[in-house]
């Protein structure tokens, strides 16, 4: 290929660069390659009582390739295709049947400070089955590097590649000045050619066609090759491998323990699961990192393909390396599957049907507003669903929708969280189905849930929100959750629930909401027995209940958009839910604090000595009463709560950091929550030396006392918090925030709010600071977690 615009040359090789730098030069850095070993590296062990997991790391360490010429480009692009066809696979097919552990992880990346090149291949599982699990890694691996990707998958992924390619072009001005200045400084390290965005969009899209299936699954071979060839002689090895188990000495908790070194009650039901879980059930005359490379030298051969690379006659079809024979010789599929180009979760003849039996129809004309920046369109559908758009200029021929439905946040709903996050099937298409299917339309997915609202968030490219909204439709009408998801779900919650009881910052945040709500399960993390005892139709209720209420439910859409198109889009495929009669959710509306649990300990066995301390209390919500009952504008107290935050803020960390030396981190967050009335909660975090910490708290607390306004204080938070609105709003996401609920009663849209905040005074500022009560009769909560040392007492006082 021809040279690309720019400098770089024919420089020497980025290993041999010598950079001088202020104060003297860089030390040079010695690399050994991947390509140079011939032994594999010694496999590294590390053991802790806290892990609950088993992790088995495989790297790889190789030069950069500099992009110079437009070959060198060729050669990257087809690099990025083959990375995201081992990561489909990996994600699809490295799980046994019937196993919960988590898929295996695959990255590849440059790092142009460093002069190398990362390939990392992350491999997780429980303990017990830890040699099974990676033995399904393996064979997966090894039948990626002998087969390689078919054809179908390839040109899905080739085709979603351009699509980016072609987003980056029409974003080129929207990319931060500091991120240009990045790529600058790394063309420089590695002496290559910088490119623009527009020019490198350019020649993405002139050569993407032409590369070829042959080419990515050569490289496929080339990257996973440090794995698949292990210990075989002139082929590359791993530079480092690293095996992570939980500690083998036993280390049993009492049994009168609720909570991991927790004193008193901590409203607790189960036993917390036993530091150490490992057994070692192997030949006791072979070391565990013994027995792992013998597992990476004995992969077993023959392979079989996977299911996607048989041939129509059912005969395999090989990768064809270097020697230019012609690869996978496909007979296409007589219908649409999901890595055709035609492929759709919704086919055109059923959406024709749902629109024939339900018709969409706006129910009102536009409603139209100012929201904190600008022109606002607020709509309701016929089946009651509100609609909220904000047409931006933020980021080019892109656009996020979050659709919100107010619930509380049971056991059932943080499973729906964790059933999106693992995979979710909808409509009757698998997970890998809908998987491909957002790979190839470039659909982010992320669902989410706090204690008064479930979301479901997709960002797309504009001429792929089509394809967005199919998916949003079937998540929120078809959601499906098969006894198999079901476990996998089960165990990724309750991972998640001893991961939480064994971290110093999230056991005790945990511990002290348990405490304030008087254990409701939407403000802490379930036990295994509740997550035990959940069933398939438990989550469905659930789903149905968030998103059948369709009356409550809202859809905010930010971006760059035709808004014509896009109310014939909402109205074609979510105007025609028809409504259901659903009982409605249930809302937390009353906070019940339990006064035997104010004040609480407890204590994780650690080598390192750190200690955290947490302070909370109920509070307003954003948009909720004030303590004597009386209610502003809409903009009032949001405004007023985020200046009076940066003012406690200021105050904490000039007090308690600057003057006093007892903390070097420390901060005060009020919730967001806006729908409900008194299940607000304010907090102040504290980290500190264990010696230091109950004197920090104690510190935290006496300036939420004796706090007074001060003109020059107020008028700093003011100038901040205006700023960081204005500054904002260049987000779409956080659009998506300013959105939410607007169209409910009692939360209208953020009218003047850069105003509200200008015109905030001392006396507003106390007026709010009163409604926090931070001088009441009933003190705030506090609990104080360490790890390692001994624990003193903190008085209630």
């Amino acid at each position: 290929g021809g040279k690309l615009r720019g400098g770089g040359g024919e420089s020497e090789s980025v290993d041999e660069r010598k950079e001088t730098r202020v104060g003297g030069e860089r030390k040079k850095v010695f690399h050994e390659w991947s390509w140079d070993k011939r032994e594999p590296s010694d496999i590294g062990l590390f053991s802790h009582g806290l892990l609950t997991a088993m992790q088995v790391v495989l790297c790889a360490k190789n030069p950069i390739s500099p992009l110079r010429t437009v070959a060198d480009l060729r050669s990257y692009m087809t690099t990025r295709i083959a990375v995201s066809g081992i990561v489909h696979a990996l994600n699809a097919n490295s799980s046994p049947r019937g196993a919960v552990d988590p898929p295996v992880e695959f990255d590849h990346s440059d790092s142009a400070s460093e002069g190398c090149s990362v390939t990392t291949v992350k491999i997780c599982s429980e303990p017990e089955n830890w040699k099974q699990r990676v033995n399904s890694a393996l064979a997966e691996i090894l039948r990626l590097s002998e087969f390689g990707i078919d054809p179908n998958t390839f040109e899905c992924l080739r085709s979603a590649f351009l699509i980016d390619a072609q987003q980056a072009g029409l974003q080129g001005d929207d990319i931060p000045s500091s991120e240009v200045v990045q790529g600058l400084i790394d063309a420089d390290l590695l002496g290559q050619v910088f490119m623009s965005n527009e020019e490198y969009s350019r020649l993405a899209l002139e050569l993407g066609p032409a590369i070829e299936l042959v080419e990515v699954n050569k490289c496929v071979q080339d990257l996973l090759a440090y794995i698949a060839a292990y210990g075989q002689p002139h082929a590359p090895q791993p530079s480092a491998i690293l095996l992570c188990q939980p500690q083998i000495e036993p280390k049993t908790p009492k049994s009168s323990q609720k909570h991991p070194g927790v004193s008193g009650d901590a409203g607790f039901s189960e036993p917390t699961k036993p530091m150490t879980v490992f057994k070692r059930e192997a030949d006791e005359n072979l070391t565990i990192t013994e027995e792992l490379d013998g597992l990476l030298r004995a992969v077993s051969r023959p392979l079989f393909p996977p299911r996607s690379l048989f041939s129509a006659k059912g005969l395999p079809n090989r990768v064809v390396g270097s020697t230019g024979k012609k690869a996978h010789n496909f007979i296409p599929p007589p219908h649409p599957t999901p890595t055709s180009k035609s492929f759709q979760l919704i086919p055109p003849h059923a959406l024709k049907e749902w629109i024939r039996s339900y018709p969409p129809e706006w129910v009102d004309g536009k409603n139209t507003g100012k929201g904190g920046g600008g022109r606002v369109e607020m709509r309701r559908l016929k089946n009651g669903l509100m609609v909220n758009m904000k047409r931006t200029g933020n980021l080019r021929n892109n656009v996020v929708m979050r659709v919100v439905a107010p619930t509380q946040s049971t056991v059932a709903v943080k499973a729906i969280v964790h059933a999106v996050a693992l995979g979710a099937s909808a409509g009757g298409w698998g997970r890998e189905d809908i998987d491909m299917f957002c790979m190839r339309n470039l659909l982010n997915v992320s669902f989410g849930a706090d204690a008064e609202a479930m979301w479901l968030e997709v960002g797309a490219p504009e001429p792929t929100v089509p394809e967005a909204m199919q998916l949003i439709r079937l998540m929120m009408t078809d959601l499906t959750i098969s006894d198999h998801d079901l476990e996998a779900i089960k165990h990724a919650m309750i991972s998640r629930y001893y991961t939480v009881q064994n971290s110093l910052e999230a056991a005790p945040l945990d511990m002290i909401f348990q405490a304030l709500a008087s254990d409701d399960p939407g403000f802490r993390e379930p036990t295994p027995s509740e997550i035990g005892s959940l069933t398939t139709t438990d989550i469905r209720k659930a789903m149905d209940r968030a998103m059948g209420a369709m009356d409550r439910v809202e859809i905010a859409v930010v971006g760059d958009y035709d808004t014509r198109k896009m109310e014939v889009l909402i109205a074609r495929y979510l105007g025609s839910i028809p409504p259901r009669d659903m009982l409605l959710p249930d809302l937390p509306t009353v906070a019940n604090p339990d006064p035997l649990r104010r004040v609480q300990h407890m204590r994780l066995n650690d080598s390192q000595e750190r200690a955290i301390g947490y302070i909370a209390a109920p509070c307003p919500s954003r948009f909720g009463m004030l303590s004597h009952g009386t209610k502003r504008s809409p903009s009032f107290l949001p405004a007023a709560v985020a200046v009076l935050e940066r003012m406690l803020n200021n105050e904490l960390f000039i007090f308690v950091r600057d003057t006093l030396s007892l903390t070097y981190h420390v901060r005060l967050e009020v919730g967001r929550a806006k729908r409900t009335n008194g299940v607000n909660y304010w907090r102040i975090v504290v980290h500190a030396q264990e010696p230091d910490i109950e004197e920090a708290v104690r510190a935290c607390m006496e300036v939420l006392r004796r706090f007074r306004a001060r003109p020059n204080a107020l008028a700093d938070a003011k100038r901040s918090t205006a700023s960081a609105h204005t500054r904002n709003l260049a987000c779409d996401h956080y659009w998506l925030s300013l959105l939410d609920g607007i169209q409910e009663p009692g939360l209208d849209v953020q009218r003047g709010y850069t105003q509200a905040v200008n015109n905030l005074t001392i006396d507003d500022i106390n007026e709010v600071y009163s409604a926090f009560n931070f001088r009441g009769k009933d003190p705030p909560y506090l609990c104080i977690a360490t790890a390692g040392g001994e624990r003193g007492n903190i008085n209630d006082d």
